[in-house]
């Protein structure tokens, strides 16, 4: 493992695929994908990576979304007395992105997810 920084982190990958490592802010969310699409409506089309991997809010879900595949990956931490109280939801695992790059472009991508308990 490489420690790639706390917040966020940029990855070139074979053929110049881009991938965005990111830990964002906020609060719990109302619907798994909103922040994933909010996030894609704010994005430059001209720099917008191929892959965008989040975490923080600790519930699993994928989108593609104008050619950007969006993961939001579940927590490695159970539930702490912080998630308890506030009723937060929460899910524990972790996934395995398989991926197909054709010409420089992503024509495949999708995400395996192991959970624990």
């Amino acid at each position: 493992l490489h420690y790639l920084g706390q917040m966020g982190t940029q990855i070139l990958m074979p053929q110049e695929v881009v991938m965005d490592l990111l830990h964002p802010d906020g609060g719990s969310i109302y619907a798994k994908s909103y922040k994933l699409q909010k996030r894609s409506e704010a994005m430059n089309r001209e720099t917008r990576p191929d892959i965008s991997i989040s975490g923080h809010f600790h519930d699993f879900c994928h989108c593609w979304i104008d050619g950007t595949m969006f993961v939001a990956m579940p927590g490695v931490q159970d539930a702490t007395e912080f998630f308890r109280r506030r009723g937060f939801a929460r899910q524990v695992g972790f996934c395995l992105l398989y991926y197909k790059i054709v010409k420089g472009k992503v024509v495949y991508a999708m995400p395996r997810l192991y959970m624990f308990g």
